[in-house]
């Protein structure tokens, strides 16, 4: 006999539970095949990989569009997959939209997390890039590392700082990501420091170290830091040898490149282009280009850097046929090159032939506008630089600071504070360079409040503790006779070069504090001409000649060699003291150092000789090699 199972009458009601159930179950089914990796079948893993590898290369060219409908065509998705478009996102700009992938990501992994992390840092969100890396489910040692160097980018050393010390592991990436920001905001102390506390350092430890140091212009201290690489039996690699090969550069010490070259020859990187092309430059910077020739003619490999660093070379040096010749052996014009060329047009005051170069260009880059743009205004062709800037099709900082840089050149400070806040409304941030053209505007129409506004800018940014953004603020303070902020900034300063102390000093003589201007004079650790000119016209300005004749004495005592400012206004106090002998002294330099063809010193020459009643200016006005208004009239 055979039973039969009792099946329990269903009703209508439980037939309804059991579908929406059924329903439920395949829509975690299919959010699980869309979100993890399921057991593949049907689907070879080489096409998966090929997929992920296209949606990043789509990224990469900005065909985010394309990425995203591959991504929605792909039937199964890996975490991989996700990351991916997600970072691709990013790399776009389009940052809600990644987080709108990330949020429907239910089988994220710390990397999700982490590419999150450094996406919102990168695009200036960092407090939802905190938020986020306070909600991780789990932290590995990249995820801190991503959070600290997202506080770094965006200037938030306190934070990073923190976070860092809060580590409970580190590698040596964690330590470089918070010394580059030290390095970046010029406190080199606090740079050393740390560097000095790590247990373990690459070659990226020791390139930081030298390129900060450069960045503030203290050469000594970089060469020094490399050469102690050197001796602790670390091998410099490409990058180590371009930023120490411009230590040399500021160092102007040509016998070094020549000890330098040797260590590259030692290590391999003599057929390198990159290293070569370093080497080239420091030759170039150091004036000798006959030596630069011979060594890009040497060079085993030629790239568009090699060829735009010698076109450079010859024009700043004033061969602009020898920069035209070479720029015609280049067997492919790249938009570097073609840029190289139109600069030293422009420098030659060739702007037709400049502009003839960029309209050659097919597709010009934001590089190639901005060099056009600080050639019109090199030129005094400020509207042509205007109408160029407004067309251009995509604006970088370094745009709006060759923009605010060419105006305030050309006078028009007034515009160049207009143009400053619609850079701040496009929330833009400001580079280092355009503070500075914006305090000098402000000096110069005496718009202090604007550069006070300047100022907490600046610091919101973290640029305060740049040099040049510090000089410019001390210079519009004191030009705003407001030597007491001048002073404090100064103070406040992580780092003071020759310039910072300069400024300071012609401030102080500007409003009249003779005194305070010698003593911060007399605390220089290290002088140039400028600090000279500065202090000396300091006294000539304020009637006491003699103590100024002094200290130009005590100029070429300590070997600084006077320049035409300086020649200028001694010759002036030589008059008014009626010191003849000296005068003859100063007259001797003139032509051992080559300054009687500046204008300023001729006419000072011509300007004596005739209060004198002697006919011997005639010949100066004749030999001159270029004259003024000034110069043909002194014997009117």
């Amino acid at each position: 006999m055979i039973r039969t199972k009792c099946v329990p009458h269903v009703t209508d009601m439980q037939r309804d539970a059991v579908r929406h159930s059924t329903c439920r179950a395949f829509l975690c089914c299919y959010r699980l095949l869309s979100t993890h990796v399921p057991p593949v079948s049907g689907t070879p893993h080489t096409n998966l990989f090929h997929c992920n590898k296209t949606i990043k290369e789509l990224g990469s060219l900005r065909r985010v569009e394309e990425a995203r409908k591959l991504f929605d065509d792909m039937i199964v998705r890996d975490t991989v997959t996700w990351n991916t478009m997600i970072s691709g996102y990013f790399q776009n700009g389009r940052v809600d939209e990644a987080r709108v992938l990330f949020d429907a990501f239910s089988g994220k992994n710390v990397r999700t997390w982490t590419t999150m992390i450094t996406g919102y840092a990168k695009h200036g969100r960092i407090e939802e890039a905190r938020w986020l890396f306070e909600s991780m489910p789990e932290r590995n040692i990249v995820s801190w590392n991503a959070m600290v160097s997202g506080y770094v980018q965006n200037g938030d050393l306190c934070n990073a700082r923190s976070l860092f010390d809060n580590m409970v592991e580190r590698n040596v990436a964690s330590w470089n990501s918070v010394i580059t920001g030290y390095c970046s905001s010029c406190r080199m102390s606090e740079a050393r420091d740390l560097f000095e506390q790590m247990s373990d350092r690459n070659s990226v430890s020791w390139m930081i170290m030298v390129s900060g140091y450069v960045q503030i212009n203290d050469y000594i201290e970089a060469w020094g830091v490399f050469v102690r690489m050197h001796r602790s039996d670390f091998r410099p690699d490409q990058s180590v040898f371009v930023v120490t090969l411009s230590a040399i550069s500021g160092l102007n010490e040509f016998e070094l490149i020549g000890i330098l070259r040797t260590l590259v020859m030692k290590t391999g990187y003599e057929g390198d282009v990159v290293v070569g092309t370093g080497i080239l430059n420091a030759y170039a910077r150091s004036g000798s280009l006959d030596v630069a020739m011979h060594f890009f003619e040497l060079m085993p490999e030629w790239n568009e850097y090699s060829w735009t660093s010698m076109i450079a070379a010859f024009s700043h040096c004033g061969k602009f046929d020898d920069a035209i010749a070479l720029y015609n052996r280049v067997p492919e014009k790249s938009v570097a090159t073609q840029m190289a060329i139109m600069t030293a047009y422009a420098q030659n005051g060739k702007i037709g032939e400049a502009r003839k170069i960029f309209d050659e260009i097919a597709s010009p880059n934001v590089v190639a506008w901005n060099a056009m743009i600080a050639g019109y205004a090199q030129n005094g062709m400020i509207e042509e630089a205007i109408e160029l800037f407004l067309g251009m099709p995509v604006k970088n900082s370094a745009s709006w600071a060759a923009m605010i840089a060419g105006i305030v050149r050309n006078g028009r400070s007034n515009e160049a504070l207009e143009l400053l806040a619609e850079l701040n409304r496009s929330r833009d941030a400001p580079s280092h360079s355009t503070f500075t053209s914006a305090l000098s505007a402000c000096a110069n129409v005496g718009a202090i409040e604007i550069g006070r506004q300047i100022h907490s800018l600046s610091i919101k940014v973290g640029c305060q503790y740049n040099s040049y953004v510090g000089n410019g603020l001390i210079s519009m303070y004191a030009k705003c006779k407001n030597i007491e902020d001048a002073s404090l900034v100064f103070s406040r300063m992580r780092w003071r070069d020759t310039v910072s102390w300069n400024s300071l000093i012609t401030g102080l003589s500007q409003n009249c504090m003779l005194d305070d201007a010698r003593s911060t004079f007399d605390k220089m650790p290290k002088r140039d001409v400028v600090s000279w000119n500065a202090i000396i016209s300091a006294y000539i300005h304020s009637g006491h000649k003699e103590v100024a004749l002094q200290l130009f004495l005590d100029m070429l005592a300590d070997g600084t060699n006077p320049n035409q400012l300086t020649i200028t206004w001694l010759l002036s106090a030589c008059w008014s003291l009626g010191a003849t002998k000296l005068e003859e002294q100063i007259h001797a330099f003139i032509f051992k150092l080559g300054l009687d063809l500046f204008i300023s010193v001729g006419n000072s020459q011509v300007t004596r000789y005739f209060r004198c009643g002697c006919e011997d200016g005639f010949p100066v006005v004749e030999e001159m090699g270029e004259q003024d208004m000034v110069s043909p009239r002194q014997h009117d």
